[in-house]
């Protein structure tokens, strides 16, 4: 028995310990080699994927006929009489603007900040490859800061959507036109995502990078390191005029869903409350005897819109909608732009501190 337990069971239980020593060894280094690999020296094929689906933009629209004041090379009689008394030379010019789009459909549709082509007469859009077009205007929407592009051009590029969740330290690409230069790349990470307290008056969680963006580059397409879209961007922060590092980008998500509407309606279809309001401090909640420490009081109201409809009026404080409680300015907007008109949306509110119900049918927004 002795003999049987040195010679096979043993030698097996040594080995056995020894084997999985060593493959705990090798993972582990495994794990190691992995969290301690390099960077990629390029990302050149990352750009090389996407830079064909961006677009360069030029845009321009006429400056009004302005009545131009009395110049004393007028008073000279010779040249007075080219001119009527009554009236002076009227003088029309262009303002000319840049930015950047991407293509996201075969057929020539382009997405684009609305920034860079409001009130255009004039839009051409050039491609990578050195193709230029004129491009039509299929929808805008001002309240997210972008529009939808067509051109009619064959053998275009569409980019590849982003299917991950982005994360904050994932690399980035911004790719657009700066300062009219020609398509630049740069890189950085999302510095931050669901960015909303910016002061942009938009409506958007926007994607916070410190990838350069610059003038030129708003509407451009901002990426991962495959080549997929994950946004749009739009803004920048300025400190004196300079950029600083902080930019900021549309999220996809949003972006497809504003885009799906403008092909669809040239407009994005939201929910109208008819009624501007404003955060009041709980001090004055507690002065008018309203026991809910949150509050939104209408300061404006819209004649026949729907909140007058109901019964609403300048004054009345909004603490509910939908019994869920108004803690934000943001949040009452949200909340009414997310419905469709026609929808129904109980409000709780105070008028001379007393408790009141009601039942606002939602309308349809304005297009601005």
């Amino acid at each position: 028995m002795k003999n049987f337990l040195k010679l096979f069971v043993f030698p097996t239980l040594i080995g056995l310990v020894s084997g999985m020593a060593i493959l705990w060894l090798m993972s582990d280094n495994s794990a190691a080699e992995l969290i301690s690999s390099p960077a990629p020296a390029s990302y050149a094929s990352t750009i090389s994927r996407a830079s064909p689906s961006v677009v360069n933009i030029y845009s321009s629209k006429p400056i009004h006929p302005q009545e131009v004041k009395p110049s004393e090379w007028l008073s000279d009689p010779y040249l007075k009489q080219f001119f009527n008394d009554q009236t002076q030379p009227e003088m029309e010019r262009l303002q000319s603007s840049l930015g950047s789009g991407v293509i996201i459909t075969e057929d020539g549709q382009i997405v684009t900040n609305y920034h860079v082509i409001a009130d255009a007469s004039n839009i051409l859009v050039a491609t990578s490859s050195g193709k230029i077009a004129q491009a039509n205007v299929i929808g805008t929407d001002p309240l997210t800061d972008l529009a939808l592009l067509k051109i009619n051009l064959d053998h275009l590029q569409p980019i590849s959507f982003s299917r991950s969740i982005l994360n904050i330290g994932d690399i980035v690409f911004a790719i657009g036109n700066p300062f009219g230069i020609g398509q630049t790349a740069s890189m950085g990470v999302v510095s931050a995502t669901g960015r909303h307290n910016v002061e942009t008056g938009l409506l958007a969680n926007f994607i916070q990078t410190d990838a350069a963006i610059n003038p030129g580059n708003s509407g451009g397409a901002l990426v991962n390191t495959r080549g997929e879209l994950v946004g749009i961007s739009t803004s920048i922060f300025r400190v004196n005029g300079n950029f600083v590092g902080i930019g900021f980008a549309i999220p996809l998500e949003q972006v497809l869903e504003v885009t799906m509407s403008l092909a669809q309606h040239g407009r994005v279809i939201r929910g109208y409350l008819g009624a501007e309001m404003h955060e009041v401090p709980v001090q004055a909640l507690m002065d008018q005897h309203i026991p809910e420490h949150f509050g939104l009081q209408i300061s404006s109201i819209d004649e026949r819109g729907p909140a007058q409809l109901a019964g609403l009026k300048p004054g009345d404080i909004l603490i509910s909608f939908n019994q869920k409680p108004l803690l934000s300015a943001r949040q009452a907007r949200m909340e009414v732009i997310d419905r469709k008109p026609g929808e129904t949306l109980s409000v709780g509110f105070y008028r001379m501190g007393q408790r009141h119900d009601a039942e606002i049918t939602l309308g349809s927004r304005p297009t601005q």
